[in-house]
């Protein structure tokens, strides 16, 4: 092993790209766990869910900061995976929560039945009806990406090496 800083390893270029996919990554944490907290996204088991998610990416960046460790980097990568299936799932809770919560809305209330399912998924799809933001889940795709992408190229432990510290 080297005993570079993560962000290090490589060229200049590497470098820069990769620390500015971990910035995304703890960005996108940092923030996405603000606006938790602000729409105070924990009142049932499924809304915690999305912390859990940030939890699990938290990981994965700490993993990938661990200086190369083979374990290390395969931990960040099933994290940066479980976080982007996370949002996958999330975007389509909120899909089906704005759908099943649509007739309820007061401009919907009169029409929703006579609209075809077509109209309906564009009203859904396009925020007009439902409480549920539905790409704010999204954000755990960047963030897993992010993560994934900046695994790439870090060179790893080789057994000697570990054995040599």
């Amino acid at each position: 092993m080297t005993g570079e800083p993560i962000a290090e390893t490589g060229s200049r270029s590497t470098a820069v790209l990769r620390f500015s996919l971990l910035a995304i990554a703890a960005l996108g944490i940092a923030g996405s766990g603000a606006e938790l907290a602000i729409e105070r996204h924990w009142q049932s088991l499924e809304q915690m869910l999305a912390w859990l998610a940030l939890a699990v990416a938290a990981v994965g960046l700490f993993a990938i900061l661990g200086r190369g460790r083979r374990g290390g980097l395969w931990l960040a990568r099933l994290c940066a995976v479980v976080a982007i299936a996370f949002a996958a799932v999330g975007v389509w809770r909120h899909v089906n929560a704005n759908y099943q919560t649509a007739p309820l809305d007061f401009r919907y209330e009169t029409r929703w039945n006579g609209m075809s399912e077509t109209e309906r998924l564009w009203a859904v799809l396009s925020g007009a009806v439902g409480p549920a933001p539905i790409l704010a889940s999204g954000i755990l795709a960047t963030i897993g990406i992010a993560l994934g992408a900046a695994t790439i190229g870090i060179p790893v432990d080789r057994p000697e090496d570990i054995e040599a510290e």
